[in-house]
C-alpha cells in the first residue's frame, strides 16, 4: 500500500483544437504532464483526423494520464468545458445510471461513453481533480506547432489555426452545440 506522501504529483496541461483542412476535420491535441515535486516534464503532440471536439478533448487527458506508471495524484487543468463539466459533474451520475444519462425523461446513452468509461477507470487507479484553466499558464516559453503534418497536406502553406479566443467563432461553436442538443438529428 502506498502512503499519500509517496504518491507523486503531477499537473496534466491539456490542450485540443479543432480545425477544417482541405475538406476533413482535423483535430491537433497536446499535453504536459508535468511533476510538482521536481520538474520531470513529458509533452505530447499530434492531429487526429475526423475527430469530433469533445472527443478529442476526452482523449487529449486519457492520453495524458495513460502516461502514468503508478497511482500519483493528478490536477488536470483544461479549457474545456465539456470535460470540466462531466469529470465534475457527470461521471459518478453516468456510472450509476448505466453510462446513460436523463435528456426529457428518457435515459440516453452519454455521447463518447468509451472515453468517459476510461476515465472513470483512470480515475479509480490515481487521485483526480479537474479544473479550468489556460494553456497559456502552463508553459508561455513553449511554442506550439500549429502546422499539419506533411503527409496530410499536399498545400505549401499550412492552415490558418483555429483561435479559441476568437468571439465570433466561440459564439458560432456554442450556438451550434445548444442547436445539436435541442434539434433531433
Amino acid at each position: 500500500m502506498i502512503k499519500l506522501a509517496e504518491i507523486p504529483e503531477y499537473l496534466l496541461y491539456a490542450e485540443s483544437e479543432l480545425e477544417s483542412f482541405q475538406g476533413q476535420s482535423l483535430g491537433r491535441w497536446r499535453f504536459i504532464l508535468q511533476s510538482i515535486q521536481n520538474t520531470v516534464r513529458f509533452d505530447a503532440t499530434d492531429w487526429e483526423p475526423s475527430v469530433s471536439l469533445e472527443r478529442l478533448e476526452l482523449l487529449t487527458v486519457i492520453r495524458g494520464l495513460e502516461e502514468l506508471d503508478q497511482p500519483s495524484s493528478v490536477t488536470i487543468v483544461t479549457e474545456s468545458n465539456y470535460v470540466a463539466h462531466g469529470f465534475g459533474f457527470g461521471l459518478r451520475e453516468w456510472r450509476h445510471n448505466g453510462w446513460q444519462w436523463e435528456r426529457f425523461g428518457d435515459l440516453v446513452p452519454i455521447t463518447n461513453d468509451d472515453l468517459w468509461r476510461r476515465l472513470d477507470r483512470a480515475s479509480q487507479v490515481h487521485q483526480l481533480q479537474c479544473r479550468r484553466g489556460k494553456w497559456s499558464d502552463a508553459a508561455p516559453e513553449t511554442a506550439i506547432e500549429r502546422s499539419p503534418p506533411k503527409n496530410l497536406s499536399t498545400r505549401e502553406s499550412p492552415p490558418t489555426p483555429w483561435r479559441r479566443d476568437n468571439p465570433a467563432r466561440r459564439w458560432i461553436r456554442n450556438l451550434s452545440r445548444i442547436a445539436s442538443s435541442i434539434i433531433p438529428i
